[in-house]
C-alpha cells in the first residue's frame, strides 16, 4: 500500500467506523449524479463526542444563513411548527454508531452494499424526502464535491458540536484516519451556498 502524500486518495481508510461512514458521503454524492442535488447533508458530532452524524434534508430546511444547517423545531414561531416539524421528522440519519453492525440508517439489509446500492434503498426508503430532493443544484453539488475529497483523506467536516457553536466561516473537522496520515493535506471546508429556509422570519 503505498504512503506517497497526495491530494488524490490513493489510500483505502482502513478503519471500519470511518471507511463505512465515508460510504454514506459519497452515496449522497450518487443522489447527486442522479438528479437529487436539492438534498443537503448537515454533518455534526454526538453529544458524547464519540460518534459522527450525517442528517440528510431537503435544501427547503437548510438556513439562508448558514447552508450546512437545518432548521430546528425549537426555532420556529408555533404557527409554522405542525407542517415544517412533520418535515423534520422525515430527514434521513446516519450515526457512525451504525457503522459496526453496517446498518446504515437502521437497515439490517445494506452490509455488503456500496454507496450506489445505498443510493437506490434511499430513494426508495425515503421517498418524500427524495422527491423534496430532486432537482439541480450544481453549485451544492460541486461543494459536497469538496467534502468527498476531504472524507477519503479520512477528514470528516462537522458544522457544530457540543463544544463548538456552528461557525459563519466553515466547517470544524474531526479526524477518522490513522497516525500515520498525519502528513496528508487538511484544507478548511468552507460553507456550502446557502440553503433556501429564511431562518430570520422563523419567528415573525
Amino acid at each position: 500500500m503505498t504512503t506517497t502524500t497526495s491530494p488524490v486518495a490513493l489510500r483505502t481508510l482502513p478503519n471500519e467506523l470511518a471507511r463505512r461512514s465515508a460510504r454514506v458521503v459519497t452515496m449522497l454524492g450518487e443522489l447527486h449524479k442522479a438528479g437529487f442535488q436539492r438534498l443537503r447533508g448537515l454533518p455534526y458530532m454526538s453529544p458524547s463526542g464519540h460518534h459522527w452524524r450525517l442528517e440528510i434534508g431537503p435544501a427547503s430546511l437548510f438556513l439562508r444563513s448558514h447552508g450546512a444547517l437545518l432548521v430546528s423545531s425549537d426555532a420556529l414561531h408555533p404557527s409554522l411548527n405542525r407542517n415544517i416539524v412533520a418535515m423534520l421528522e422525515g430527514t434521513a440519519r446516519y450515526t457512525s454508531g451504525q457503522a459496526t453492525e453496517a446498518e446504515f440508517f437502521g437497515w439490517t439489509d445494506a452490509r455488503n452494499d456500496g454507496a450506489r446500492e445505498l443510493a437506490a434503498k434511499f430513494l426508495n426508503r425515503f421517498p418524500a424526502l427524495a422527491e423534496a430532493g430532486k432537482g439541480w443544484d450544481h453549485a451544492y453539488a460541486g461543494w459536497w464535491v469538496r467534502v468527498m475529497g476531504a472524507v477519503e483523506q479520512g477528514v470528516f467536516p462537522i458544522a457544530f458540536d457540543d463544544w463548538n457553536p456552528p461557525s459563519r466561516h466553515g466547517l470544524g473537522m474531526t479526524l477518522m484516519r490513522p497516525a500515520e496520515w498525519a502528513e496528508a493535506p487538511v484544507d478548511a471546508i468552507p460553507l456550502p451556498p446557502p440553503g433556501e429556509f429564511d431562518d430570520g422570519e422563523a419567528r415573525a
